[in-house]
């Protein structure tokens, strides 16, 4: 199955990532209210995971559009095979990370979609 990384997606894969207990639902704005009123504890902290993955999301999805923009190629592509798992993804990307030590100063959302593009190309 093709993926076109956009908000949503990205966005899911960074928080799943996170709180792999959060699973694939949308969080409804009176969870989020919950999470975001409380101060200290576990609902604070998934406050700001939920947060700091929609910015990552959003800043991927801009990586994503610009590499739509000039015509990116089939290696920029992630195509998930089915039956994947997000246990799966943080396999991968903890593979990629020991595998290049000399990318670790470069941002995280960067490195996901290149230790993906990596490990799922689509086919030419």
């Amino acid at each position: 199955m093709q993926i076109a990384i956009g908000r949503i997606i990205a966005a899911l894969i960074v928080m799943l990532v996170w709180c792999p207990n959060a699973g694939l639902a949308a969080v409804p704005g009176n969870t989020l209210n919950e999470w975001c009123g409380s101060k200290g504890g576990s609902s604070e902290v998934a406050c700001l995971v939920f947060l700091h993955g929609y910015i990552e999301g959003y800043y991927i999805a801009t990586l994503i559009k610009e590499i739509e923009r000039r015509g990116g190629t089939k290696e920029e592509e992630i195509c998930l095979p089915d039956g994947w798992t997000i246990k799966q993804v943080q396999l991968v990307v903890r593979k990629y990370l020991a595998q290049n030590p000399e990318e670790l100063h470069i941002d995280a959302g960067r490195i996901v979609l290149w230790a993906l593009t990596k490990a799922f190309p689509c086919r030419k």
